[in-house]
């Protein structure tokens, strides 16, 4: 059996937190943990694992779309600090429904599993879109056989929902491979051009 640490423990409950892992994060849960959390409606306090675990689903188990923007943890002396945020589509739910975010900071006390959660939260923040901002990337010499699809992954990932890349290229294999990736990643590929100098400009909106 692996002994973890109260890091290691915080770490790795954020990182099943992340990845959706309810019954990962339960099992670093102790039985009686108890969590005092500040909302935006005032103070709540959830009493046992079963309790927490509900809370914690609603959070972030019942959106349509869910996905983590950062999560650490840190120690403060005898305690951890573990800071996360999420991205969340609340398509069916009343409360701000559409794209919301919600950012959480929460002071622990860990021995061999997680005793006493002391959380503030945002609450879940509609986003408001901002229109369509537009990057460029310029994959020069970089051609389909020589990285050039993981990094058009890579850079796609790293602009946000809504917002435009263009990328433009000189291997002509791009013209389908590149359209190709972008779809199956849900992404819209808006125009496929030629250039005045035999380049291919590819405009891919991000869609998730």
């Amino acid at each position: 059996m692996v002994v973890m640490d109260r890091l290691e423990i915080a770490e790795a409950w954020l990182g099943r937190l992340t990845e959706g892992d309810f019954d990962g994060v339960a099992e670093l849960l102790a039985p009686e943990v108890e969590m005092r959390a500040l909302l935006p409606e005032g103070p709540r306090t959830y009493d046992g694992r079963e309790e927490v675990m509900e809370r914690l689903r609603w959070w972030f188990g019942a959106g349509d779309e869910v996905h983590s923007l950062h999560a650490e943890a840190r120690e403060v002396q005898d305690r951890i600090e573990a800071s996360y945020g999420f991205r969340v589509l609340n398509a069916g739910r009343g409360e701000n429904p559409g794209w919301t975010r919600i950012e959480q900071r929460a002071f622990c006390d860990i021995g061999t599993a997680i005793e006493r959660i002391d959380m503030v939260c945002s609450g879940f923040r509609p986003i408001i879109e901002e229109s369509s901002r537009l990057h460029r990337f310029d994959a020069g010499d970089m051609g389909c056989g020589d990285g050039l699809p993981q990094e058009f992954r890579r850079w796609v990932r790293s602009i946000a929902v809504g917002d435009v890349m263009e990328v433009v290229t000189k291997d002509p294999a791009a013209k389908e491979d590149l359209p190709s990736l972008a779809r199956l990643m849900g992404n819209k590929v808006r125009s496929i051009e030629t250039l005045d100098d035999g380049r291919l400009l590819i405009s891919v909106e991000r869609g998730r």
